[in-house]
């Protein structure tokens, strides 16, 4: 009863799966939609059915309910001037190392007066992040990475590249 299950199981041969899964176990989610376009190296998580989207609930901590796939489409120059004009989703696919996970919100959240969409992601090597990205206008916010015991403020994408890329040296 409280195993989890697998549903709407899809695969193509260019490497795409996709799939959703839910148990009794999820706290707050009715279940994960789950997908990869690249073979697994890089692994897209959205929450749905979140507790947090519920009438009731705080409005100074959640917001509305935000499409993730918008979110992913937003283009990097738009969120930081200088960068390259790719989606998020794909500078995440490009800047993550094999088997990490990066898990879209559906729900924006504060960050200092602005409503933010907070950004979740872990590689395989057990680091994590979190980025916050404002939402109107669609720029970076702030973020915060860490390594073991060791956590460090994000600045800017930039700067999230070059703490990854020096992680991979």
């Amino acid at each position: 009863e409280r195993a989890p299950r697998y549903e709407e199981i899809r695969t193509t041969g260019n490497g795409q799966v996709s799939f959703t899964a839910s148990t009794p176990t999820f706290r707050d989610v009715e279940l994960l939609r789950v997908q990869t376009r690249n073979n697994g190296g890089v692994w897209h998580v959205q929450m749905a059915g979140s507790d947090r989207a519920k009438e009731g609930a705080p409005k100074d901590t959640n917001g509305p309910a935000i499409k993730p796939d918008a979110l992913r489409s937003i283009t990097v120059s738009a969120l930081e001037s200088g960068m390259d004009d790719i989606s998020l989703m794909d500078w995440f696919e490009s800047l993550l190392p094999p088997r990490s996970m990066v898990i879209w919100p559906d729900l924006l959240t504060a960050c200092d007066k602005q409503r933010c969409a907070e950004i979740r992601f872990n590689d395989s090597k057990g680091n994590s992040g979190t980025l916050y990205i404002t939402m109107d206008p669609a720029s970076f916010h702030s973020g915060v990475y860490r390594s073991g015991d060791q956590q460090q403020p994000i600045k800017s994408l930039s700067g999230l590249r070059e703490i990854l890329s020096a992680g991979t040296e």
